[in-house]
């Protein structure tokens, strides 16, 4: 879709975002993390992509972390979701958040 739309086009991004989900649903908490991740990265060398979308990537490893930690508790994903979660209200603040690691 990138190739053809380019990288912030709504059908660009609805597909990665469904990939990320699809991914998230089938419980590839590494797989759909490489997604976010990638799509973060590309956000923040692209110094006038969307401010929205960086906040809906923020939002996805959030939750992402939050359901890895469901289906695997006591490996610390609690608080990687705590982190994205303070790294998405800095972005909404606009703070400019740092980005936590992975």
């Amino acid at each position: 879709f990138a190739g053809v739309y380019g990288e912030f086009h709504q059908h660009t991004v609805a597909a990665r975002s469904a990939l990320a989900g699809a991914l998230l649903n089938a419980a590839r908490f590494d797989d759909c993390l490489a997604v976010l991740m990638d799509e973060l990265t590309r956000l923040d060398a692209t110094p006038d992509a969307p401010g929205d979308r960086r906040l809906a990537v923020l939002r996805a490893i959030g939750v992402l972390y939050d359901r890895w930690n469901a289906a695997e508790p006591g490996k610390g994903y609690d608080a990687k979701a705590s982190e994205w979660k303070a790294n998405e209200r800095k972005a909404i603040s606009a703070e400019g958040p740092a980005t936590p690691a992975t």
